[in-house]
């Protein structure tokens, strides 16, 4: 696929998770959960994760801190200071909950002139998942959807990232800006 462009973008500002409504959103559009002429829920493919996208980064939030949140809550003397849900938590704040990462391959005219290679994406996206993870290891994927309804094949991946070594409340802790740095991207 010589000649071929590549763009990635990552949720910041405007298009940053940071409610369980802007989290809801995003499975909205990355699913297909709305009826649009233009858009087929027939031609997403589900790399990881399920069709429900808030209940799995539900269960990253419990898999990565229910440990931490649970030594948290131990050390407390005062109970109106204990977290019942840290994915509740993290949710009532302004602050980024998940980030999603747009991964592209190719432009419209590349699509245009090349259609027939679309049969190749999924196995492609699968590739460059692992290989996101590899790069990411504290960028935990709940999420991986490829879109092959547009007119450029994409991937859209929802995850959590994850920041350890806290002093102050959580031992780990949701931070875009931990795992995302100058150096890392």
């Amino acid at each position: 696929m010589a000649g071929m462009s590549f763009s990635a973008h990552i949720s910041q500002k405007k298009s940053g998770i940071t409610s369980k409504t802007k989290l809801e959103g995003v499975a909205k559009h990355n699913l297909r959960k709305y009826k649009s002429g233009d858009y087929s829920a027939n031609n997403i493919v589900v790399l990881q994760g399920t069709h429900n996208l808030v209940r799995d980064v539900k269960t990253v939030y419990h898999q990565i801190f229910d440990d931490s949140l649970k030594a948290y809550n131990e050390r407390q003397k005062r109970e109106d200071r204990k977290i019942p849900d840290y994915f509740e938590h993290v949710a009532n704040k302004e602050q980024d909950m998940a980030v999603e990462i747009i991964i592209q391959l190719g432009d419209r005219e590349y699509w245009k002139e090349n259609e027939f290679n679309k049969i190749y994406m999924k196995r492609i996206y699968g590739c460059l998942l692992d290989e996101l993870k590899r790069l990411f290891p504290n960028f935990i994927v709940a999420n991986a959807v490829v879109h092959l309804d547009e007119d450029s094949p994409h991937m859209h991946v929802v995850g959590v990232p994850v920041a350890y070594g806290y002093t102050r409340g959580l031992s780990k802790q949701v931070s875009k800006r931990w795992v995302f740095t100058p150096e890392t991207l």
